[in-house]
């Protein structure tokens, strides 16, 4: 029996696939790799009637059907290749081996509370209307990549249990992924795929809600066009690394809790908070961004630059936490500024004590006025970088007074940082 390229009636499809599982069988191929060919092999095959898979299905050998009344399916299903465009139905369906349907065109489909317990790909498949994956369950990988969802295809309360990846996938209307369910295995990745919206649809969105803390979601060089809700969502971590909102795209986070993949993930996450106008939120994705930054500078090969950058991000920590702690950079400014102080004045004791004759007046005098003078310290323009207590001594070293004078120096530079990081840290509560 030659497979035909055209089935005009559920009973030719039957027939063509009774036909063909016997003759799998009489070549001796081993239970798990039984097969239902729909597909053609050399041309694409068209069904001119609405699929309804559990009646074709269910008029084959070996089918079993659960104690919830599902039907169960041992087969490897290729459905690839395959006009589907008089509308078809797989809802309820429990698919224990691989299924296929690369290069399908689906119109009118449904694919409700079915349980994909081996590889799902459709890539490459065109979706021409609705489209419903509602609490259907993905136990292995499950591959969008390439797909185009023409129109509305929804993915509510289902299951991601593994792998999902939509890599440069067309999503022309709304893709819902409310209530989706994940577990630690979990893996959904958008990679180089267009999201539009409509004004005029506000259904017309893209919702994570409540998925596993363990789990990962990647959206990755995306053109965010339409909108994203992210619905206290926690998870492992989020990668948007290449992707951007643009026109009139929306990312709606409500106590979204993830980490960021990398530094791209941060800046992307800062600028949309500051679009919102939120500027404290913003900063901390700035200290993220920062952090993240610096280790990526730390796999790299140390140059000069490198290294500046490196210093540049360790102090903006070290001072004010990235801008976001102005009592960290005040305990900055005084801290060094005592520390500085106070190695300004070391070699000088040290000279009177082990290079002249000890003179405790002088010693006793610089104790007394350690306090005024690091006050005095503390203000930028005032410079007097020989103790006031010496200035009538004699015979200084010139290696003396030029040691004290770079600790007083380098004193100076750390107070004036300080104090503009202070200003900066202040400016969070009042920047646009």
């Amino acid at each position: 029996m030659e497979q035909p390229t055209v089935y005009n009636t559920p009973d030719e499809l039957i027939a063509w696939l009774k036909y063909d599982l016997i003759r799998q069988v009489n070549n001796h191929q081993k239970d798990e790799e039984l097969t239902l060919n729909i597909r053609h092999n050399d041309r694409k095959i068209e069904v001119k009637f609405n699929l309804n898979f559990y009646h074709i299905i269910f008029s084959l050998p070996n089918i079993k059907i659960s104690e919830k009344n599902r039907l169960i399916c041992h087969y490897k299903v290729n459905c690839a290749n395959v006009d589907l465009k008089n509308g078809s139905n797989f809802g309820s369906a429990i698919f224990n081996n691989s299924v296929d349907f690369n290069n399908t065109l689906f119109n009118n489909t449904g694919f409700i509370n079915v349980i994909f317990n081996d590889l799902a790909d459709f890539h490459n498949a065109i979706f021409d209307s609705l489209v419903n994956f509602n609490n259907a369950i993905f136990n292995n990988l499950v591959n969008f990549s390439n797909t185009s969802f023409n129109h509305i295809v929804s993915f509510s309360n289902a299951n991601f249990n593994n792998k999902c990846f939509f890599h440069q996938t067309k999503i022309k209307n709304t893709l819902d992924l409310y209530n989706i369910n994940f577990n630690e295995k979990s893996y959904i990745e958008f990679i180089n795929i267009n999201i539009n919206y409509d004004y005029d649809n506000d259904a017309k969105r893209y919702k994570f809600t409540e998925p596993h803390e363990k789990s990962k979601i990647n959206i990755v060089d995306t053109v965010i066009n339409g909108r994203i809700d992210f619905n206290n969502v926690k998870i492992k971590n989020i990668d948007f690394e290449g992707s951007s909102v643009m026109g009139a795209g929306v990312l709606n986070r409500v106590n979204l809790e993830a980490e960021c993949a990398n530094w791209e993930t941060a800046t992307f996450l800062k600028n949309e908070e500051l679009k919102r106008n939120n500027t404290i939120k913003a900063l901390e994705y700035k200290a993220i961004e920062k952090d993240l930054y610096e280790k990526e500078l730390m796999d790299k090969n140390k140059s000069m630059q490198v290294w500046g950058e490196i210093l540049s991000i360790k102090l903006s920590k070290l001072s004010n936490n990235h801008g976001q702690d102005w009592l960290k950079a005040l305990r900055f400014t005084a801290g060094f500024g005592a520390i500085f102080l106070i190695l300004s004045y070391i070699p000088y004791c040290i000279n009177i004590i082990f290079l002249q004759k000890p003179e405790y007046e002088i010693l006793l005098k610089l104790a007394k006025n350690i306090i005024p003078a690091y006050f005095e310290y503390l203000i930028p323009t005032k410079y007097n970088f020989i103790p006031t207590a010496l200035d009538n001594t004699k015979n200084i070293p010139f290696y003396i007074t030029s040691i004290s004078s770079f600790f007083y120096f380098a004193g100076k530079i750390a107070i004036g940082y300080g104090m503009v990081e202070i200003v900066q840290a202040f400016r969070k509560l009042n920047s646009k």
